[in-house]
């Protein structure tokens, strides 16, 4: 088993998405981050993927996909909210993660709806967990449990990236 097929990773960007140049970006804790490149890293990986419209925490139905869009006040979206102000993005696809343009599988990402919304973007890698063997041998087992050790904090960290 690779080092890559046990590494869990994980990628969590939320907030208002914006396209300037064709690069789209967020504005994700107080930094402009460019999604294509916290997207690179996860290419060609089994993973599962999420992306969703982020109402505020107090959506409020007056306005366009609960509060998600910042277009209603110019009376366009490209998303369509302007057609059907309710609508709101729910995006999931399990597969492999390639580029240009980005899809999980034959499922390309709806980046398209992403710019002047709030929203969320979740990776999550798929991983296999290492196996500890039967053995007598206590120093294998001590070995096979660092190693689970190290695997499990692995685990632990920023809701942002892991690995």
């Amino acid at each position: 088993m690779s080092d890559v097929e046990t590494q869990f990773r994980s990628l969590v960007l939320e907030g208002v998405f914006q396209e300037k140049e064709g690069v789209l970006s967020v504005l994700h804790e107080g930094k402009e981050v460019l999604v294509g490149a916290e997207l690179e890293p996860f290419k060609g990986r089994m993973l599962r993927a999420v992306i969703h419209y982020a109402p505020p925490s107090m959506p409020d139905s007056r306005r366009w996909g609960m509060g998600c869009c910042t277009w209603q006040d110019s009376g366009r979206c490209p998303a369509g909210h302007h057609e059907n102000p309710g609508k709101m993005l729910v995006f999931k696809a399990t597969g492999v993660l390639e580029g240009n343009p980005w899809r999980v599988g034959d499922m390309p990402l709806p980046m398209a709806d992403l710019p002047g919304h709030r929203a969320r973007l979740i990776l999550v890698t798929d991983f296999t967990p290492p196996k500890l063997e039967n053995t007598q041998d206590l120093s294998t087992l001590v070995d096979q449990m660092a190693a689970m050790r190290q695997f499990l904090a692995g685990l632990v960290g920023t809701p942002k990236e892991k690995s």
